[in-house]
C-alpha cells in the first residue's frame, strides 16, 4: 500500500539552496526534504515548472508500507 503527498511552493525561488537565508518558510522546506531524504519508505521530487505566471514549485512524494 502506498499514498503520495503534494507540496505546493517548495523551491522559493532557489532560496532553499542558499544556507544564509533563516526564513522560517525556507528553513521548513529544507527540513521536510531533509527527513525525506532519511526515510527509506519516501521516494521524493520537487518540481519547478515556468509559464505564464512565472516561476512556481511543488513537491510529490511516495509514502510506501
Amino acid at each position: 500500500m502506498s499514498r503520495t503527498d503534494f507540496r505546493p511552493h517548495v523551491i522559493f525561488a532557489e532560496s532553499i539552496a542558499d544556507e544564509n537565508i533563516s526564513d522560517p518558510d525556507v528553513t521548513g522546506i529544507r527540513k521536510y526534504f531533509e527527513l525525506a531524504s532519511f526515510d527509506p519508505r519516501l521516494d521524493s521530487t520537487a518540481i519547478q515548472p515556468v509559464g505564464a505566471k512565472g516561476w512556481d514549485s511543488f513537491s510529490i512524494t511516495l509514502v510506501t508500507a
